[in-house]
Order: C-alpha cells, then structure tokens, then sequence
C-alpha cells in the first residue's frame, strides 16, 4: 500500500458517509403504515443505514490519519459494524423483497438493490 492520492480517498469516503446520513435520515423520516410490516421494514432499514454509517465514520478516520501520517500499522476496525449492518440489510431484504415482487419495485440483495 501506498499513500498516494489519500485527499482524493478520504473526499471519496467522506460524500460516501454524507450521502449514508442523508439515507438514514430519510429513513427516519419514512411512514410505516401503509406497507404489511411497516414497522420491522423501517427499524431494519434504519439500523442497516445507521451500523453502515458508522462503519464508513471509522473508515472516514482511518483515512484521514493516514492522510496526516503515512502509517499502515493500524488498520480500522470496523468490522463489527458492517457485521451488523449486513444482518439488518438481511433482515430487511426478507421483508421487502415479497413487496417489491409484488408492485414489480426493485428486490434488495442483501448488499444492494437487484434488479426486478
């Protein structure tokens, strides 16, 4: 690994987190009432978003102290995090994906939206 191009990496990262709290708050925002399981779909949704924003958080500081110090000894840890963020994008997938079937909207895959 290298330090190459790092303020181009950590722009990246940083839009990449910026666009996941955007996501997380328009979660938030969602009714629930109009979908079976209204409720589990929107804290599941909401908990994938959340645990995967603060998985990009630890990347987003890893990369700026590389940035600041060219130093690969310490890598990010934020390995919980995209473990739990990758249960509830399961979780939510199980629920969303009859709907979607349903009103031919796009199925989720566990990682990211699938094609109908």
């Amino acid at each position: 690994m290298t330090c190459t191009n790092l303020p181009y990496a950590v722009s990246q990262i940083q839009q990449i987190s910026n666009g996941r709290e955007v996501e997380l708050n328009q979660a938030q925002g969602l009714s629930e009432g109009q979908l079976q399981n209204g409720g589990a779909l929107k804290s599941d949704l909401t908990m994938a978003l959340l645990y995967s924003l603060k998985a990009d958080e630890v990347y987003l500081r890893w990369a700026k102290q590389l940035e600041t110090a060219c130093n690969f000894g310490s890598q990010p840890n934020a390995g919980a995090d995209d473990a739990r963020a990758s249960t509830y994008k399961m979780l939510f997938a199980r629920l969303w994906n009859p709907i979607a079937s349903l009103y031919g909207a796009a199925r989720f895959g566990g990682h990211h939206v699938a094609d109908g």
